[in-house]
């Protein structure tokens, strides 16, 4: 998508402490409010943003409307919507999402903020920024007083974990969401972490020792061996196998630009997952 520049490139940038990053256009402004949207608080509704905005960057119609939430103590998702609407950074639908999720944010605590945010990048394949988030959401929220939010910052921190390959560590959070939630998914995430996490012996030792449900631990099998089929099915698979029998065949330099494409895509894959 094509954007159209508006405003000014600010000659002195601003600097949004919550964000860490400092802004010369109002698409960048745009851009860190909507890659942000899940974590953002009302401490950005400052009256040097708005100076910023009408000074730097020459909306002086925009610079005063953002002045004028403040003063008369308007919300988040008002401030935010006016300077999206300004430069047209983002679709009618995808600025009703971002008004919409802020509102939603009034109505709950610093703990649930960052589990939106988690849940945020847990679904766009950012795996370490949704274990960052979701291990500040668990620092604020207690086990006892709401046992529901606990559980699910734990299930899906125990998520961004296995995204990242981390199943001991997924393991624990996936039996911790399981001991106070009670989900079923939780712990089938449990018992597929452990198996993951290692070989088939220290995971049937693992079920002996800890008493797993035999029915549940059969059920995983089936699921993991209908999984290997599918994927013996994929592209990448067929890609792997050839790249294989090339390298039996004595077919190097065809080998070698068949592994470098799978290489390739996985590096891709990471490079995307840990951003």
């Amino acid at each position: 998508m094509l954007y159209l520049p508006v405003g000014n490139y600010a000659t002195t940038p601003y600097y949004l402490e919550e964000l860490g990053v400092s802004l010369h256009t109002i698409e960048e402004l745009c851009y860190y409010l909507r890659e942000n949207t899940a974590s953002l608080e009302e401490g950005i509704m400052r009256p040097a943003l708005c100076s910023f905005v009408e000074k730097e960057l020459g909306l002086k119609d925009l610079g005063r409307a953002l002045m004028d939430v403040i003063s008369g103590k308007g919300s988040l998702a008002s401030f935010v919507k006016l300077i999206f609407e300004e430069c047209g950074y983002v679709s009618r639908e995808e600025l009703r999402t971002i008004e919409s999720m802020l509102r939603e944010n009034e109505a709950v605590g610093m703990a649930g903020r960052r589990k939106n945010s988690g849940d945020y990048h847990l679904f766009a394949g950012r795996y370490t920024l949704a274990q960052r988030e979701y291990m500040l959401a668990l620092k604020g929220s207690d086990p006892m007083r709401d046992p529901e939010l606990y559980s699910m910052c734990m299930h899906n921190l125990g998520c961004a974990q296995a995204g990242l390959f981390m199943y001991e560590d997924a393991a624990k959070c996936f039996k911790k969401a399981w001991d106070h939630g009670g989900r079923t998914e939780s712990y089938s995430c449990y018992l597929a972490a452990l198996r993951m996490g290692g070989s088939r012996e220290r995971y049937a030792a693992l079920v002996r020792e800890l008493g797993l449900d035999r029915t549940r631990v059969a059920e995983l099998e089936e699921r993991i061996s209908e999984s290997s089929d599918m994927s013996r099915q994929s592209e990448e698979y067929s890609v792997l196998k050839e790249a294989l029998d090339d390298l039996e065949a004595g077919r190097e330099e065809d080998f070698d630009r068949r592994a470098e494409a799978i290489l390739a895509s996985w590096k891709k894959d990471y490079r995307r997952n840990v951003e």
